[in-house]
């Protein structure tokens, strides 16, 4: 009878992120920090290692250590607790380009996960976030097979609408920013759902909530202007000028200044100040 050898010890994935890590740091570059701080108004510190170096620092890292797609996912995931702006980017990298193509992504027991990161405070800033929704969970939903399963794992994330925590919320607006203009055909009843989740966030006086949705009526608007310019109608009370500036940007010139000055003219912006105002006295009681 053949000899079974020792089994493999485990390997020590804290190690091996300490070498990436490592790597980063000895890329940094002091006026690439400063830069991407002070574009982010210092709400996230960065390294100071730009996108295309942290892809190819990324990719001698996973050959150098041999790491297999459930080592990687793992490795992922401990990037994303990281403090580090451009370790938060190559989880999201290695997710974009590794795991969810590679199939250990499985949307059920993973879209949790992905939702902690937003409610443990993992992503708090907008490039994070913004970074997370198109690299990420807008490619998981596009990757599943068929519309059935598309639309189940869309709408798990659409249901985020309702989320207690910033980003989450304005993730699940954000996520379907590059697949909005496919409509309906991307599954029955897709421009439906996306209009349900406007209409929720819209509601929402917080910028990055405003904008979030204003991005995502733009792109629905792209397909189907009559769809954009009715919501924005019926939903005017709602807007800041800054979230209807955004959903208005590609529709023509005149009819963008007829809902601004319809914007002006309403009181909607007295409006959002006193809600804006009701929300901050909330957040204090709190």
């Amino acid at each position: 009878m053949a000899s079974v050898g020792p089994a493999a010890a485990p390997r020590d994935l804290g190690a091996s992120l300490g070498r990436l890590q490592a790597k980063l740091e000895g890329a940094a570059v002091r006026k690439t920090k400063d830069w991407f701080e002070g574009y982010l108004r210092h709400v996230i510190t960065y390294r100071g290692v730009k996108t295309a170096v942290i892809r190819r620092l990324l990719g001698e890292w996973c050959t150098e250590e041999g790491l297999g797609l459930e080592e990687q996912k793992r490795l992922a995931y401990m990037l994303m607790k990281s403090e580090y702006a451009e370790d938060k980017f190559a989880s999201a990298i290695m997710l974009q380009s590794k795991l969810i193509p590679g199939g250990v992504i499985a949307w059920q027991d993973d879209l949790p996960i992905f939702a902690g990161f937003f409610d443990d405070g993992h992503i708090w800033d907008w490039s994070t976030c913004d970074w997370f929704c198109i690299r990420v969970l807008g490619m998981l939903v596009e990757r599943q097979q068929g519309p059935i399963e598309r639309e189940r794992c869309a709408r798990s994330i659409g249901d985020w609408r309702d989320a207690e925590n910033l980003w989450r919320r304005r993730a699940a607006c954000v996520s379907f920013v590059y697949l909005a203009k496919r409509g309906n055909e991307f599954f029955p009843g897709f421009q439906d759902m996306l209009l349900a989740i406007c209409s929720s966030t819209i509601r929402s006086p917080e910028r990055f909530h405003q904008t979030g949705t204003g991005w995502l009526l733009r792109e629905i608007g792209t397909a189907d202007k009559h769809c954009l310019l009715t919501f924005c109608e019926l939903h005017i009370e709602f807007f800041s000028s800054e979230g209807l500036r955004y959903a208005l940007e590609k529709v023509p010139k005149a009819e963008r200044n007829r809902f601004l000055n319809k914007f002006k003219a309403s009181g909607a912006a007295q409006g959002l100040d006193a809600r804006k105002q009701g929300a901050k006295r909330k957040q204090e009681e709190r």
